[in-house]
Order: structure tokens, then sequence, then C-alpha cells
């Protein structure tokens, strides 16, 4: 998803891609979507540091892909990419936890 931070000196026009690497349920309406991020420069660095504040998201853009067909599945990323697999292996725990995959 497209991130955007209208507030502070993030600039309203600037918007950048981030994974969602997990959902949960909100107290107060729908969902929590949190996301994984690396604090390096620019952008992503004064996420790290800004605490709370309200974004704007674009997204998603892609289909998640159907797990459900596989008896084994094999993940394999470096560093920060483990971001783009949490949520398929969330799924996948649940499923397994309820005896359904």
């Amino acid at each position: 998803m497209y991130i955007m931070i209208p507030e502070r000196n993030f600039g309203r026009l600037q918007r950048h891609p981030f994974m969602v690497t997990w959902v949960s349920d909100s107290n107060r309406r729908g969902k929590l979507l949190h996301f994984l991020v690396e604090c390096r420069k620019g952008f992503s660095k004064d996420v790290c540091h800004a605490g709370k504040v309200s974004v704007i998201l674009e997204g998603p853009y892609r289909e998640s892909q159907d797990l459900n067909g596989y008896d084994k599945v094999l993940f394999m990323a470096h560093r920060i990419r483990i971001a783009s697999h949490l949520l398929a292996i969330s799924y996948l725990l649940q499923r397994h936890e309820n005896q359904k995959a």
C-alpha cells in the first residue's frame, strides 16, 4: 500500500510503498493494519521517529495468492523483505490452528 502522511514536514504529495505485515481487530471500528518499516533515511526515518500520526492509504494494488491448495509452502526472504510474507504466514497459521489447513 502507498502511505501518505499529510501533517508535519512530510509533505502532502509524498507517497511511499509499504507492505501490510499484519491485520488485527480494532477496539473501535474496522481493522488495524500493521506495517514493518526499516528505518533508513528520508521518509522511512521520518516515519520511525514520528510517533502517532494520521495517514492516508492507497491500495492494495495486487491480488493475494490462494495458498489453500498446497500441502507445503516455503517462504524465502532476506531482512525487511520478510514483511511481504508475514500476512500469508499468519493466515496459514490461523487455518492450521483451526484445523482447516
